[in-house]
């Protein structure tokens, strides 16, 4: 997923290189869809995704861990800074959003049917990073997770506004082909996702 790639995942790069300097690493972001299809077609020797039911018959579960997702905006946004907005009220603004097969899309759109609420999009993007961009400069809202936006709200330029619901979580799964081959190269990446700190 495009969010991960983004995320403090990238520290870990380094790490594996100093391990395995030969290794050609050989990245593709894609949708969770999209990935556990290239999994089941042994298409990738390791997914990383977000899991909305059970790990798919056929993939090895290697690693597993929730996250929130928060809203988030500019921090000039008039609801930045406020110490609890109720859901009827940030549905009143416009929404930046990921495509939507996006979990955290569809995770926010049963929310929303749950209260019987409905919301203004004004721009949908497949890119989490991208979305992440326009927050910086508009006045949209959006609701992301917060791995993703992790190093924004550290530098001061996103916000994440406190809403009065039941937190929401997603969950990143990283996992193989039943029956491929974990490579002592492959262990070595399993094994920092695993212990390192990245989500």
């Amino acid at each position: 997923m495009e969010s991960l790639f983004f995320s403090e995942f990238l520290k870990l790069i380094p790490q594996y290189q100093a391990m395995f300097p030969n290794v050609l690493l050989d990245f593709r972001t894609a949708s969770s869809v999209e990935i556990v299809d290239l999994l089941m077609k042994n298409r990738l020797d390791l997914g990383c995704y977000l899991e909305t039911t059970e790990t798919a018959p056929g993939l090895n579960r290697h690693f597993s861990n929730s996250a929130p997702v928060r809203f988030v905006a500019n921090r000039h946004h008039p609801l930045a800074g406020q110490s609890s907005v109720s859901l009827a009220r940030i549905v009143q603004e416009n929404f930046i959003l990921t495509e939507e097969v996006g979990v955290y899309y569809q995770s926010l759109f049963k929310l929303l049917a749950h209260n019987h609420l409905s919301i203004r999009e004004g721009i949908r993007l497949k890119s989490t990073r991208g979305i992440v961009e326009v927050l910086k400069y508009s006045s949209g809202i959006s609701f992301l997770p917060e791995y993703a936006v992790r190093q924004e709200i550290r530098q001061g330029t996103l916000q994440v506004i406190p809403v009065a619901i039941p937190p929401v979580r997603i969950t990143v799964t990283v996992t193989t082909h039943r029956e491929k081959w974990i490579s002592p190269q492959m262990q070595g990446m399993i094994r920092l996702l695993q212990t390192e700190p990245w989500m």
